[in-house]
């Protein structure tokens, strides 16, 4: 019904383009133009030098590759590919200033080797450098399209760049024939494949966490790793059921959270390392659907966000806080490609139409229903943009998608113009989004000073503006004096009031007019 709904949506649409344009030729990728709505900085990343009738090198964004956009200190670290033959094909990483979108550097590797692809899977900051780990693989027997990366011989590779600079450092590589190297299979067609690569806490090497689908009983493994790829040690098994999806989480740069099927339940837990040997913590997800498809769309603290059946005519999204479900909501037909975060403990996502496909709405999940926020249109009816990834950080949406256009070919009808794409990263403020006013209870802004999230249950924010103000104190409504702030301009303070009684707390400070209250 979906697809038949879908189908006289496009050919309507179409057919009103083709009364006044008789044919539309293939043209070449163009940034959205955004009507009333525009993020505060917008970049494609392209690649124009390999063009051809199918394709002319336009990269994707490698999210589904498990490789997580990292943010630390105001910048956002991004990892993403070409795979098409040419003077730029490789891989990327790349850092941006999060407040104004300027590239501080970038590096590629893997210079025009696309017949043995390498791909990012994950970033690990150390003090003054950052890690990129990535597979590598030495004995490829297939390459598909974009994220694809099959093979008998995956390995690991390890570059470390300069912070500062981006200056590499060192790499290092298993070499060709080197018996202590651990081999991974990385196939999607065998169901087999390579998920994670954590910084091992207990020494100065790895962990891949992966599933092993064709031993009985089936597990999860846990193999220690040096910086070479070689394993070291022996390997740790959790006894699983098969999975159609598995995550891996690292939570307080230590513990391990990860999903695990037993029988017909699914379970979320929490290890204290990456050797998954001491469970800590494990939380019965309710109403999960383990048969089907999910997604983990995004995970904060004790809280997760899962998309059942994603981009299928029943999608359901539901809300977690450890096991307890907090909302579940049947996404109407005509959104697809939807991804979801958590911004100050609300949930948050863009949701795209089919077709239509200017137009994405940003929608907030509440209880079993879901309102509308903010919408996004472009001013070409013929381009198109898929949400891919969302990131809420320091008063931002970041949000990495995928772009291209349609054309109306001497048919009449509407067909994908493939060399017009291009993959975006860009930034909106929460306060042009609607999620931030006067009046959210989300997020307060009185007069100097901004205090979220309110209400709170563990933590509160306090960034102070001015510079005048070198002192905050909170207070309970008996005139208690619960903390005392020094503070200087712009600074952001983090309070813990998780042992707080419920109740109001005003917060007032020299140069800060009018209060503010609290709720915890």
């Amino acid at each position: 019904m979906k697809h038949f709904l879908l189908l006289y949506i496009t050919i309507i649409y179409s057919n009103n383009i083709v009364c006044q344009i008789r044919y539309l030729p293939l043209r070449p990728y163009e940034q959205l133009k955004f009507t009333e709505l525009k993020p505060i900085w917008y970049h494609s990343m392209a690649d124009t030098s390999a063009i051809s009738a199918e394709c002319n090198g336009y990269n994707r964004l490698n999210f589904s590759l498990r490789c997580k956009t990292e943010v630390k200190d105001g910048y956002i670290y991004t990892p993403y590919q070409t795979i098409i033959p040419g003077e730029t094909a490789g891989t990327y990483l790349e850092k941006r200033n999060i407040h104004n979108g300027k590239m501080e550097w970038n590096f590629m590797y893997g210079y025009k080797d696309v017949a043995h692809p390498e791909v990012a899977r994950s970033i690990i900051f150390e003090q003054d450098s950052v890690r990129l780990l990535s597979w590598k693989s030495k004995d490829s027997f297939y390459v598909g399209p974009t994220f694809a990366l099959a093979g008998i011989g995956v390995t690991m590779t390890e570059r470390s760049f300069s912070d500062a600079s981006g200056q590499l450092g060192s790499y290092l590589t298993t070499i060709p024939g080197d018996t202590m190297a651990r081999k991974f299979t990385a196939n999607p067609i065998f169901v087999n494949k390579v998920e994670y690569i954590l910084k091992d806490p207990n020494t100065d090497g790895y962990r891949c966490i992966y599933h092993e689908v064709f031993t009985n009983p089936r597990y999860i493994l846990s193999v220690p790793l040096d910086r070479y790829g070689r394993q070291i040690g022996q390997t740790d098994t959790v006894i699983c059921d098969r999975l159609k999806t598995f995550f891996v989480n690292t939570v307080n740069d230590k513990k391990i959270l990860l999903n695990k099927r037993n029988g017909e339940k699914m379970f979320m837990v929490m290890y204290q390392d990456a050797s998954l040997t001491n469970e800590e913590d494990i939380w019965q997800l309710e109403s999960f659907d383990v048969v089907a498809p999910s997604m983990l769309l995004s995970i904060e603290g004790e809280k997760t966000i899962w998309s059942h059946n994603p981009n299928s005519d029943n999608e359901v999204i539901s809300v977690y806080h450890r096991d307890k479900l907090v909302s579940k909501v049947a996404m109407p037909v005509e959104y697809h490609y939807n991804t979801f975060t958590f911004v100050n403990d609300r949930a948050i996502g863009i949701v795209g139409y089919d077709f239509i496909a200017n137009k994405q709405d940003i929608i907030e999940i509440v209880g079993n229903q879901f309102k509308v926020v903010k919408t996004l249109l472009s001013e070409d009816p013929l381009r198109y943009f898929l949400a891919w990834d969302l990131i809420h950080a320091e008063n931002l949406l970041i949000l990495h998608a995928e772009e291209g256009s349609f054309f109306i070919n001497q048919q009449g009808h509407r067909e994908q113009d493939y060399p017009s794409k291009a993959n975006s990263i860009m930034a909106f403020s929460l306060e042009s989004l609607g999620l931030v006013s006067g009046t959210s209870d989300a997020h307060q802004i009185k007069g100097n000073m901004d205090v979220y999230p309110n209400p709170s249950e563990n933590v509160i924010h306090i960034t102070v503006h001015s510079s005048n103000t070198k002192h905050l104190e909170i207070r309970n409504l008996l005139g208690n004096v619960m903390e005392n702030i020094s503070t200087h301009n712009t600074d952001t303070h983090t309070i813990d009031v998780s042992a707080w009684p419920s109740g109001m707390y005003i917060i007032s400070g020299d140069h800060i007019n009018p209060k503010t209250f609290v709720k915890i």
